[in-house]
């Protein structure tokens, strides 16, 4: 019986944690579409809830966004993987990345070792227009 409840726990949780607040991948779409994020909305589109990333008195969602094209076999495959950055329902922007980040407090932590490894907010809690990863400068697109 208890292995049934952790299996029926378990499952629920699995339901609630790909994107934001249980919505729906649709309803996470439409959002999006609607506040002019410029990545890719059609095809093979993931989506992962990261967490929530604290930035002064702001929590925001953090998801992972990833994109791969179908492609027939022996042709170039693309992809796109970005991080969203979402205060409630509202987009606030996302970076272009290259690896999926995990979450520290209030720190996006990304597993390179190039300079730039990392994500902080500003002091007025806000996240910022550029940032250094793995080497390179990676903007806040909207």
């Amino acid at each position: 019986m208890m292995r049934f409840l952790l299996t029926i726990v378990f499952l629920i949780g699995m339901l609630c944690s790909p994107i934001p607040s249980c919505a729906s991948s649709a309803k996470l779409k439409k959002e999006l579409a609607a506040q002019s994020f410029t990545g890719v909305l059609e095809g093979d589109v993931r989506f992962t809830a990261l967490g929530a990333l604290h930035c002064g008195t702001n929590s925001l969602q953090v998801v992972f966004y990833e994109w791969h094209e179908s492609s027939p076999p022996g042709k170039a495959v693309h992809s796109s993987y970005r991080v969203i950055l979402m205060h409630g329902t509202t987009y606030l922007g996302s970076y272009a990345v290259e690896d999926r980040p995990t979450i520290k407090g209030d720190e996006l932590r990304f597993p390179y070792d190039a300079d730039g490894n990392s994500m902080k907010c500003g002091a007025d809690g806000v996240p910022p227009k550029k940032i250094l990863l793995n080497g390179e400068i990676v903007s806040l697109a909207k």
